[in-house]
Protein backbone atom coordinates (compact mmCIF):
# COMPACT_ATOMS: atom_id res chain seq x y z
CA UNK A 1 0.00 0.00 0.00
CA UNK A 2 1.31 3.35 -1.10
CA UNK A 3 1.98 5.89 1.66
CA UNK A 4 -0.90 8.14 0.86
CA UNK A 5 -3.05 5.45 0.58
CA UNK A 6 -2.09 4.52 4.30
CA UNK A 7 -2.62 8.20 5.24
CA UNK A 8 -6.25 7.93 3.78
CA UNK A 9 -6.81 4.53 5.40
CA UNK A 10 -5.93 5.68 8.96
CA UNK A 11 -7.55 9.31 8.49
CA UNK A 12 -10.66 8.04 7.40
CA UNK A 13 -10.79 4.87 10.19
CA UNK A 14 -9.83 7.29 12.83
CA UNK A 15 -13.66 8.10 13.10
CA UNK A 16 -14.47 4.43 14.14
CA UNK A 17 -13.85 2.83 16.68
CA UNK A 18 -11.03 0.55 18.03
CA UNK A 19 -8.58 -0.55 20.68
CA UNK A 20 -4.57 -0.87 21.36
CA UNK A 21 -2.64 -2.51 24.34
CA UNK A 22 0.57 -0.16 22.87
CA UNK A 23 -0.94 3.23 24.60
CA UNK A 24 -1.21 1.82 27.87
CA UNK A 25 0.99 1.07 30.29
CA UNK A 26 0.43 -0.45 33.96
CA UNK A 27 2.14 1.34 37.22
CA UNK A 28 -0.16 -1.40 39.00
CA UNK A 29 3.83 -3.17 39.87
CA UNK A 30 4.86 -1.51 43.34
CA UNK A 31 8.51 -0.93 42.29
CA UNK A 32 7.64 0.80 39.46
CA UNK A 33 8.37 4.50 39.82
CA UNK A 34 5.40 7.01 37.79
CA UNK A 35 6.64 7.43 33.98
CA UNK A 36 8.45 10.77 33.93
CA UNK A 37 7.25 14.09 32.67
CA UNK A 38 10.49 15.79 31.22
CA UNK A 39 13.98 15.26 31.29
CA UNK A 40 16.33 17.39 33.39
CA UNK A 41 18.20 18.01 30.94
CA UNK A 42 15.21 20.00 28.81
CA UNK A 43 13.83 22.51 30.98
CA UNK A 44 11.93 24.64 28.71
CA UNK A 45 10.65 21.19 27.25
CA UNK A 46 9.34 20.23 31.19
CA UNK A 47 7.82 23.57 31.72
CA UNK A 48 5.90 22.78 28.41
CA UNK A 49 4.62 19.21 29.18
CA UNK A 50 4.01 19.66 32.52
CA UNK A 51 1.72 22.29 31.87
CA UNK A 52 0.05 19.68 29.28
CA UNK A 53 -0.36 17.35 31.43
CA UNK A 54 -1.12 18.87 34.78
CA UNK A 55 -3.04 16.82 36.35
CA UNK A 56 -7.02 18.77 36.42
CA UNK A 57 -9.32 16.12 36.34
CA UNK A 58 -13.09 17.27 35.90
CA UNK A 59 -16.18 17.20 38.19
CA UNK A 60 -17.01 13.55 36.11
CA UNK A 61 -13.94 12.37 35.45
CA UNK A 62 -13.29 14.36 32.55
CA UNK A 63 -11.09 16.75 31.04
CA UNK A 64 -10.91 20.10 33.08
CA UNK A 65 -12.41 22.89 31.27
CA UNK A 66 -9.96 25.62 32.56
CA UNK A 67 -7.12 27.24 29.93
CA UNK A 68 -5.79 24.81 27.50
CA UNK A 69 -1.25 24.76 28.16
CA UNK A 70 0.69 26.56 24.93
CA UNK A 71 1.31 23.86 23.29
CA UNK A 72 2.06 19.78 24.22
CA UNK A 73 5.14 18.34 23.42
CA UNK A 74 5.28 14.91 21.80
CA UNK A 75 8.99 14.38 22.90
CA UNK A 76 8.04 13.87 26.60
CA UNK A 77 6.73 10.07 25.51
CA UNK A 78 6.13 8.86 28.48
CA UNK A 79 4.08 11.62 30.27
CA UNK A 80 0.75 10.49 31.59
CA UNK A 81 -2.37 11.41 29.72
CA UNK A 82 -5.13 9.39 31.67
CA UNK A 83 -5.41 7.22 34.28
CA UNK A 84 -8.41 4.62 34.35
CA UNK A 85 -8.85 2.03 37.39
CA UNK A 86 -4.97 1.93 37.90
CA UNK A 87 -3.80 1.72 34.08
CA UNK A 88 -2.11 4.81 32.70
CA UNK A 89 -2.25 5.58 29.03
CA UNK A 90 0.69 7.48 28.19
CA UNK A 91 1.62 10.10 24.83
CA UNK A 92 4.01 8.18 23.18
CA UNK A 93 1.60 5.83 21.07
CA UNK A 94 -0.82 8.72 20.32
CA UNK A 95 1.85 11.10 19.07
CA UNK A 96 3.02 8.80 16.48
CA UNK A 97 -0.16 8.19 15.42
CA UNK A 98 -0.68 11.85 15.17
CA UNK A 99 2.66 12.61 13.25
CA UNK A 100 0.85 10.17 10.53
CA UNK A 101 -2.68 10.93 9.94
CA UNK A 102 -1.63 14.62 10.57
CA UNK A 103 1.55 15.16 9.78
CA UNK A 104 1.74 17.76 12.84
CA UNK A 105 5.66 17.99 14.16
CA UNK A 106 6.72 17.36 17.56
CA UNK A 107 4.94 20.27 19.34
CA UNK A 108 1.04 20.02 19.40
CA UNK A 109 -0.28 23.03 19.39
CA UNK A 110 -3.70 23.92 21.14
CA UNK A 111 -6.45 23.21 18.26
CA UNK A 112 -4.87 20.72 17.07
CA UNK A 113 -4.43 18.57 20.24
CA UNK A 114 -8.22 19.52 20.96
CA UNK A 115 -8.98 18.70 17.75
CA UNK A 116 -7.02 15.86 16.64
CA UNK A 117 -5.64 14.14 19.80
CA UNK A 118 -8.74 14.31 21.81
CA UNK A 119 -10.59 11.79 19.52
CA UNK A 120 -7.68 9.09 19.85
CA UNK A 121 -7.08 9.29 23.79
CA UNK A 122 -11.23 8.97 24.20
CA UNK A 123 -10.93 5.87 22.25
CA UNK A 124 -8.36 4.68 24.13
CA UNK A 125 -9.82 5.73 27.28
CA UNK A 126 -13.25 3.16 25.61
CA UNK A 127 -11.11 0.65 25.01
CA UNK A 128 -9.51 -0.07 28.62
CA UNK A 129 -12.92 0.28 29.94
CA UNK A 130 -14.65 -2.00 27.31
CA UNK A 131 -12.28 -4.97 27.87
CA UNK A 132 -12.73 -4.46 31.59
CA UNK A 133 -16.71 -4.96 30.95
CA UNK A 134 -15.95 -7.58 28.62
CA UNK A 135 -13.65 -9.48 31.47
CA UNK A 136 -15.75 -9.01 34.02
CA UNK A 137 -19.01 -11.06 32.17
CA UNK A 138 -16.59 -13.62 31.24
CA UNK A 139 -16.67 -12.83 27.39
CA UNK A 140 -13.47 -11.07 26.83
CA UNK A 141 -12.64 -10.06 23.30
CA UNK A 142 -9.00 -12.24 22.27
CA UNK A 143 -6.25 -10.38 20.42
CA UNK A 144 -6.61 -13.41 17.67
CA UNK A 145 -10.12 -12.01 17.00
CA UNK A 146 -8.77 -8.67 16.60
CA UNK A 147 -6.11 -9.81 14.53
CA UNK A 148 -9.08 -11.59 11.87
CA UNK A 149 -10.60 -8.65 11.93
CA UNK A 150 -7.29 -6.16 10.92
CA UNK A 151 -6.15 -9.31 8.19
CA UNK A 152 -9.97 -8.88 6.79
CA UNK A 153 -10.10 -5.08 6.41
CA UNK A 154 -6.33 -3.72 6.30
CA UNK A 155 -4.28 -6.97 5.36
CA UNK A 156 -0.87 -4.73 4.64
CA UNK A 157 -0.87 -2.44 7.53
CA UNK A 158 1.90 -1.87 9.70
CA UNK A 159 3.84 -0.12 12.13
CA UNK A 160 1.46 2.70 13.67
CA UNK A 161 -1.37 2.25 10.97
CA UNK A 162 -1.72 -1.22 12.42
CA UNK A 163 -1.62 -0.04 15.73
CA UNK A 164 -4.11 2.62 15.19
CA UNK A 165 -6.61 0.37 12.86
CA UNK A 166 -6.14 -2.28 15.93
CA UNK A 167 -7.66 0.12 18.17
CA UNK A 168 -10.51 1.49 16.41
CA UNK A 169 -11.37 -2.30 15.25
CA UNK A 170 -11.41 -3.09 19.16
CA UNK A 171 -12.96 -0.63 20.50
CA UNK A 172 -15.93 -1.24 17.62
CA UNK A 173 -15.86 -5.38 18.23
CA UNK A 174 -15.69 -4.96 21.51
CA UNK A 175 -18.73 -2.01 22.02
CA UNK A 176 -20.41 -4.62 19.31
CA UNK A 177 -20.05 -7.62 21.77
CA UNK A 178 -21.16 -6.13 25.29
CA UNK A 179 -24.30 -4.55 23.53
CA UNK A 180 -25.13 -8.12 22.02
CA UNK A 181 -24.82 -9.49 25.85
CA UNK A 182 -27.43 -7.08 26.79
CA UNK A 183 -29.98 -8.40 24.60
CA UNK A 184 -30.73 -7.29 20.91
CA UNK A 185 -32.55 -4.24 20.00
CA UNK A 186 -35.93 -5.32 19.13
CA UNK A 187 -38.24 -3.17 17.52
CA UNK A 188 -41.78 -3.83 17.18
CA UNK A 189 -44.55 -3.48 14.18
CA UNK A 190 -46.38 -0.69 16.16
CA UNK A 191 -42.63 1.28 16.53
CA UNK A 192 -42.53 0.36 12.28
CA UNK A 193 -46.11 2.13 11.73
CA UNK A 194 -45.16 4.82 14.06
CA UNK A 195 -41.96 5.72 12.12
CA UNK A 196 -43.44 5.28 8.60
CA UNK A 197 -46.19 7.76 9.46
CA UNK A 198 -43.99 10.22 11.36
CA UNK A 199 -41.61 10.33 8.15
CA UNK A 200 -44.12 9.78 5.48
CA UNK A 201 -41.80 12.35 3.21
CA UNK A 202 -39.21 9.95 3.80
CA UNK A 203 -40.91 6.44 3.37
CA UNK A 204 -43.94 6.97 2.35
CA UNK A 205 -42.96 9.19 -1.01
CA UNK A 206 -39.93 7.72 -3.93
CA UNK A 207 -38.05 10.48 -5.50
CA UNK A 208 -36.18 10.19 -8.30
CA UNK A 209 -33.02 11.89 -9.03
CA UNK A 210 -33.18 15.62 -9.13
CA UNK A 211 -30.80 18.24 -11.47
CA UNK A 212 -29.74 21.63 -10.51
CA UNK A 213 -27.39 24.19 -11.24
CA UNK A 214 -24.26 24.33 -8.88
CA UNK A 215 -22.24 26.90 -7.35
CA UNK A 216 -19.49 25.98 -5.02
CA UNK A 217 -17.41 27.92 -2.30
CA UNK A 218 -15.23 25.02 -1.46
CA UNK A 219 -13.62 24.94 2.00
CA UNK A 220 -11.37 22.96 3.63
CA UNK A 221 -12.11 20.46 6.50
CA UNK A 222 -9.68 22.91 8.53
CA UNK A 223 -11.44 26.05 7.78
CA UNK A 224 -11.62 28.24 10.81
CA UNK A 225 -14.82 30.08 12.05
CA UNK A 226 -14.05 33.20 10.23
CA UNK A 227 -13.24 31.25 6.81
CA UNK A 228 -16.41 29.43 7.02
CA UNK A 229 -18.24 33.17 7.52
CA UNK A 230 -16.56 34.62 4.86
CA UNK A 231 -17.06 32.35 2.50
CA UNK A 232 -21.25 32.02 3.34
CA UNK A 233 -21.29 35.99 2.73
CA UNK A 234 -19.83 34.96 -0.64
CA UNK A 235 -22.44 32.43 -1.43
CA UNK A 236 -24.90 34.56 -0.78
CA UNK A 237 -23.75 37.39 -3.05
CA UNK A 238 -24.00 34.83 -5.34
CA UNK A 239 -27.55 33.11 -4.50
CA UNK A 240 -28.45 37.35 -4.83
CA UNK A 241 -27.33 37.16 -8.31
CA UNK A 242 -28.90 34.56 -9.78
CA UNK A 243 -32.33 35.33 -7.98
CA UNK A 244 -31.40 39.38 -9.92
CA UNK A 245 -30.70 37.59 -13.30
CA UNK A 246 -27.07 39.33 -13.19
CA UNK A 247 -25.00 35.85 -12.46
CA UNK A 248 -22.03 37.98 -14.05
CA UNK A 249 -21.38 39.83 -10.83
CA UNK A 250 -20.47 36.62 -9.19
CA UNK A 251 -16.99 36.40 -7.23
CA UNK A 252 -14.07 34.78 -8.96
CA UNK A 253 -13.75 32.16 -5.87
CA UNK A 254 -17.24 30.29 -6.22
CA UNK A 255 -17.03 27.55 -8.91
CA UNK A 256 -19.86 27.07 -11.63
CA UNK A 257 -20.16 23.19 -11.69
CA UNK A 258 -22.72 23.10 -14.09
CA UNK A 259 -26.09 21.06 -14.23
CA UNK A 260 -25.29 18.34 -11.12
CA UNK A 261 -27.81 15.39 -9.92
CA UNK A 262 -28.95 15.04 -6.85
CA UNK A 263 -29.75 11.55 -5.61
CA UNK A 264 -31.73 10.67 -2.53
CA UNK A 265 -28.76 8.69 -0.94
CA UNK A 266 -28.74 10.64 2.01
CA UNK A 267 -24.97 11.88 1.73
CA UNK A 268 -25.94 15.24 1.76
CA UNK A 269 -29.54 14.99 3.71
CA UNK A 270 -29.98 18.80 3.99
CA UNK A 271 -29.35 19.19 -0.17
CA UNK A 272 -31.96 16.47 -0.96
CA UNK A 273 -34.49 17.67 1.00
CA UNK A 274 -34.50 20.94 0.20
CA UNK A 275 -33.88 20.48 -3.31
CA UNK A 276 -36.83 17.54 -3.45
CA UNK A 277 -39.25 20.28 -1.79
CA UNK A 278 -38.17 22.75 -4.17
CA UNK A 279 -40.10 24.07 -7.60
CA UNK A 280 -38.51 24.21 -10.89
CA UNK A 281 -36.63 27.65 -11.13
CA UNK A 282 -35.98 28.40 -7.26
CA UNK A 283 -32.55 29.37 -6.16
CA UNK A 284 -32.13 27.90 -2.85
CA UNK A 285 -30.11 29.47 -0.08
CA UNK A 286 -26.18 28.27 0.34
CA UNK A 287 -26.39 25.03 1.79
CA UNK A 288 -23.47 23.45 3.92
CA UNK A 289 -22.04 20.37 2.53
CA UNK A 290 -18.74 18.56 2.85
CA UNK A 291 -17.36 20.20 0.29
CA UNK A 292 -18.27 23.53 1.05
CA UNK A 293 -21.36 26.44 0.73
CA UNK A 294 -23.28 24.95 -2.18
CA UNK A 295 -26.13 27.77 -3.85
CA UNK A 296 -28.24 25.79 -6.47
CA UNK A 297 -31.02 26.76 -9.09
CA UNK A 298 -33.74 23.83 -9.05
CA UNK A 299 -34.06 22.82 -12.69
CA UNK A 300 -35.87 19.33 -11.99
CA UNK A 301 -37.28 18.14 -8.33
CA UNK A 302 -37.32 14.81 -9.34
CA UNK A 303 -40.21 12.46 -9.74
CA UNK A 304 -42.58 11.59 -6.78
CA UNK A 305 -43.68 7.76 -6.53
CA UNK A 306 -45.78 6.94 -3.61
CA UNK A 307 -44.78 3.88 -1.17
CA UNK A 308 -47.10 1.83 0.38
CA UNK A 309 -45.74 0.76 4.12
CA UNK A 310 -45.44 -3.23 3.28
CA UNK A 311 -42.35 -1.87 0.60
CA UNK A 312 -40.40 0.16 3.13
CA UNK A 313 -41.18 -2.15 6.42
CA UNK A 314 -37.83 -3.55 6.24
CA UNK A 315 -35.87 -0.55 6.01
CA UNK A 316 -37.15 1.24 8.46
CA UNK A 317 -36.64 -1.69 10.87
CA UNK A 318 -33.61 -2.01 10.31
CA UNK A 319 -32.84 2.11 10.34
CA UNK A 320 -34.68 1.70 13.72
CA UNK A 321 -32.56 -1.23 15.09
CA UNK A 322 -28.97 1.01 13.89
CA UNK A 323 -30.66 3.90 15.76
CA UNK A 324 -31.48 1.78 18.99
CA UNK A 325 -27.68 0.50 18.96
CA UNK A 326 -26.19 3.59 19.07
CA UNK A 327 -28.99 5.16 21.53
CA UNK A 328 -27.73 1.59 23.80
CA UNK A 329 -24.00 2.35 22.70
CA UNK A 330 -24.01 6.02 23.64
CA UNK A 331 -25.42 4.71 26.93
CA UNK A 332 -23.39 1.93 27.46
CA UNK A 333 -19.82 4.10 27.53
CA UNK A 334 -21.35 7.07 29.19
CA UNK A 335 -22.79 4.32 32.28
CA UNK A 336 -18.78 2.70 32.28
CA UNK A 337 -16.91 6.07 32.45
CA UNK A 338 -19.41 6.67 35.40
CA UNK A 339 -18.46 4.06 37.38
CA UNK A 340 -14.72 4.21 35.83
CA UNK A 341 -12.16 5.55 38.63
CA UNK A 342 -10.93 8.48 36.05
CA UNK A 343 -8.05 10.70 35.98
CA UNK A 344 -7.39 12.99 33.21
CA UNK A 345 -3.55 14.77 33.43
CA UNK A 346 -3.84 16.82 30.62
CA UNK A 347 -6.29 20.01 29.75
CA UNK A 348 -7.83 20.94 26.53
Amino acid sequence: MATSGKLALVATLVILTGGAVALVRSRRAAHEAPPPIASEAAPAARARSTAAVNAVPGATGAPDAGPSPEAFDCTQRNAVLVTVDGTDVVAGPLCDELSLTTGLGPIVDPAALTRFARPLLEQAVDVLLIDAALAAKGRPLRDDEVDREVTRTAPRATGVELTALRRQLRRRAGLGRLIDLLGPATVTDAEVSAEYLAGSDRWGVERGPATAEGFLYGLSPRASNAEVARARGAADRVADALRAGTPGTQTAAVKNLGTITIKASGVEPELEERVGKASAGTVLDPIRTRAGWLVVRVISAGERRARPQAEVAGDIRRTLEARRRAEEETRVLRELRQHARMTYHVRW
